[in-house]
């Protein structure tokens, strides 16, 4: 089967012999960087990394709701980024800039798959309010991650409120503020009396 490139901009595959072989027209790609002579397919030409592991979600705590006192499994999912099988990771997460770090082994994480990992020790959330939390991951089998642009998630986990917040994107993300008004919508499930300032060049509103 042989399918014939019609122009200089069909980024088609030509198929000869039942043997595919991706071919290409245009010198560079969306990003004005050389096509190599096996060009990757879609709009951009890159290169993995052997060793980068992304994490992409937080799945327990599984709401953004959490109860002072009550201990909750700490479990993330990780991205194998990387153009290599990963056996072992360092993975850890911090709250409020407290970090938990923890060695992984005996794992086989193959690119483009995923896994679940879950902290040994649980976490107990001591603080009322809003709990930032960071999952990132370290060393991917004993080396250091050749990516360091994707290793870190970002959420927050809250307590009811009780107390007043603010909202300024100016100010990092803290217990007491938050970046955007649909960052504190998101977080507000339970509602308990507080009250929100919104800062902006126009002054400051009290919701």
């Amino acid at each position: 089967m042989y399918r014939q490139q019609i122009s200089a901009y069909d980024h088609t595959s030509c198929i000869a012999d039942a043997e595919p072989m991706l071919t290409h027209a245009l010198a560079d790609d969306i990003d004005n960087t050389a096509r190599t002579a096996t060009p990757d397919m879609g709009a951009d030409e890159f290169n993995a990394s052997a060793r980068d592991a992304a994490v992409i979600a937080v799945r327990t705590p599984a709401t953004s709701v959490v109860a002072l006192g009550s201990p909750y499994s700490i479990k993330i999912t990780v991205l194998n980024n990387g153009s290599s099988n990963i056996t072992s990771l360092d993975a850890n997460y911090s709250v409020n800039g407290a970090v938990t770090s923890q060695s992984f082994t005996g794992l086989n994480i193959a690119p483009c798959d995923t896994l679940q990992l879950t902290f040994t020790a649980p976490y107990t959330f001591t603080t009322g309010g809003n709990n930032l939390f960071r999952a990132f991951t370290g060393a991917v089998n004993t080396l250091s991650d050749l990516n360091n642009v994707n290793d870190t998630f970002t959420t927050s986990f809250c307590t009811p409120f009780s107390g007043t917040f603010t909202i300024n994107k100016n100010l990092p993300q803290s217990q007491s503020n938050f970046t955007s008004v649909q960052g504190a919508v998101n977080a507000v499930y339970s509602w308990n009396g507080w009250t929100s300032r919104i800062e902006n060049r126009c002054g400051v509103w009290t919701l």
